[in-house]
C-alpha cells in the first residue's frame, strides 16, 4: 500500500527536492556577495598635499542695468501731433538735436507773426518819436537862448510881458521835451514787452518739434500721429542705450570684506546673450549709508561702452562678480571636504587629525579656507563616516589641489 503511494506522488516529491536544492542554492550565493562587500578595504582614503597661496576671494552679486541718462518725455504745449519720426516706431537711435516728433504749430507761427509786425509798428513809431523829440530839443535850446538874452535886456529895451512872453515860450518847450521823452520811453517800453512775447512765441514754435536731448531711444512711448497732447503730458522716455551702469545690492557683512571698491573693475555676465555675455565695469559710487531694512547698500559701476548692434539694454538682469581682498595663507578645497563647516581632517602618520578652519570666501564652486595647517600637510578628501584615531588610515595620494 505504501509502496503504491510513493509510486502515485513520485513526481511531486521529486519536484520538492529539486525545490529545496534551488532555494539553498541561491541563499549560500546571497551570503556569498555580502560577506564579499563586507571585506571591501575602507582604511584607505584619498588626500591631497595643502599648498597656501595668496587668493583674492570673488564675490557674485546680482544687479540690473539702468541708463546713465534718462529722462521723460514731456509735451511742454498742447495741441495735436502731426509728424512722428520712423525711428520711434522702429526703436532706431537718434542722434542729439534730431527732431522726435511734432506738435502742429499754426497758431504759434501766426502768433509770432503778429508779434514781430507789431515790433516794427512799435519801432517805427519809436524812430518817429524821436525825430520829434530832436526837433522839440533845438525849439528848447533856442527858447532857452532867447529867454536869456531878453533876461539880460530886461528893464533896457525888453519890457516885462516880453520877457514873460519868452518865459512861457520856454516853459512850452521844456513841456514838449518832457512828453517826448515819456513817450519815447512808453514806446521802448511796450518794445521790450513784445520782444519777450516774441521770445516765448519763438520758444513755442521751436518747441513744437521736441528734439533728442542726447544720443538715445525712445522706450515707452505713447506718440502717435493725430493724437492730442496736453502741457505737460508724458509721452514716454528718451534713454541713453550707450551709456549705462550696473545697480547692484551688497549685504552688510560682504560689504566689511570688499574694503574700497570705488575705482575697481568688475565682471558682469548677462547669461540671456547670445551676442556677448561678459562685460567689464567700473564701480564709481556707493549709497552713503546702510539700508537697514535690507542689511546692506546700493552700488553703482559704469559699463564699458556698448556698441549700436549690442542687444544689451536698461532693465536688463545681470551677475556681478566683484574681487575683495588678497587673502594670504589660504588654499582652496570642496566643501565636501569640510565638517560642521569649522574644520577638516589632515592625515598624520596614519591617523586622521581635526584641524579647525575658517571660511574666507569663495572662487568658482570652492571655498577660499584659512587656519592652523601647514604647507604640504595632507588633506583628507574622502569623506569619513566614523573615524578614530586607533584606526590605520592609508594615503592614495591625488595631485595637489
Amino acid at each position: 500500500m505504501l509502496i503504491t503511494i510513493l509510486k502515485k506522488f513520485k513526481p511531486v516529491i521529486f519536484i520538492f527536492i529539486i525545490t529545496v536544492l534551488v532555494l539553498y542554492a541561491l541563499k549560500f550565493t546571497k551570503n556569498t556577495n555580502t560577506i564579499a562587500e563586507k571585506t571591501i578595504d575602507q582604511s584607505i582614503v584619498e588626500t591631497v598635499s595643502i599648498k597656501l597661496n595668496t587668493i583674492t576671494p570673488e564675490y557674485l552679486f546680482y544687479g540690473n542695468v539702468k541708463s546713465m541718462n534718462e529722462v521723460e518725455i514731456i509735451s511742454k504745449l498742447k495741441g495735436k501731433i502731426i509728424m512722428v519720426s520712423p525711428k520711434v516706431l522702429n526703436s532706431s537711435n537718434f542722434k542729439k538735436g534730431e527732431v522726435v516728433f511734432q506738435i502742429d504749430n499754426f497758431k504759434f507761427k501766426k502768433e509770432l507773426l503778429k508779434q514781430n509786425s507789431r515790433l516794427k509798428e512799435l519801432k517805427n513809431e519809436l524812430e518817429n518819436t524821436s525825430l520829434i523829440y530832436k526837433e522839440v530839443l533845438k525849439q528848447l535850446n533856442l527858447s532857452q537862448k532867447d529867454y536869456n538874452r531878453k533876461k539880460k535886456l530886461y528893464g533896457d529895451i525888453v519890457t516885462k510881458e516880453t520877457l514873460e512872453d519868452s518865459l512861457l515860450n520856454l516853459s512850452l518847450a521844456k513841456s514838449k521835451e518832457l512828453d517826448s521823452k515819456v513817450k519815447m520811453r512808453s514806446i521802448q517800453t511796450e518794445i521790450d514787452i513784445i520782444k519777450a512775447q516774441i521770445a516765448i512765441e519763438k520758444r513755442n514754435f521751436n518747441d513744437t518739434k521736441y528734439k533728442a536731448p542726447f544720443d538715445g531711444k525712445v522706450s515707452n512711448n505713447l506718440i502717435e500721429v493725430g493724437a492730442e497732447v496736453s502741457t505737460g503730458k508724458t509721452l514716454g522716455n528718451f534713454v541713453n542705450t550707450s551709456l549705462l551702469n550696473i545697480e547692484f545690492f551688497v549685504g552688510e557683512s560682504i560689504y566689511a570684506d570688499l574694503g574700497n571698491v570705488i575705482g575697481r573693475d568688475i565682471n558682469v555676465f548677462w547669461r540671456n546673450s547670445s551676442f556677448k555675455s561678459n562685460y567689464i565695469g567700473k564701480v564709481y559710487n556707493i549709497d552713503s549709508t546702510i539700508n537697514k531694512e535690507r542689511s546692506g547698500l546700493n552700488m553703482y559701476a559704469k559699463l564699458e561702452d556698448i556698441e549700436t548692434i549690442d542687444p544689451i539694454r536698461p532693465g536688463v538682469f545681470v551677475e556681478v562678480l566683484i574681487k575683495g581682498q588678497a587673502i594670504e595663507n589660504a588654499f582652496l578645497i570642496n566643501e565636501n571636504f569640510i565638517y560642521e563647516d569649522n574644520y577638516v581632517f589632515i592625515l598624520k602618520g596614519e591617523s586622521p587629525i581635526k584641524r579647525k578652519i575658517n571660511i574666507r570666501g569663495v572662487i568658482g564652486n570652492k571655498l577660499i579656507i584659512t587656519g592652523n595647517i601647514l604647507a604640504n600637510e595632507k588633506l583628507i578628501i574622502t569623506r569619513l563616516t566614523s573615524f578614530s584615531k586607533s584606526k590605520k588610515l592609508y594615503s592614495k595620494n591625488k595631485n595637489a589641489n
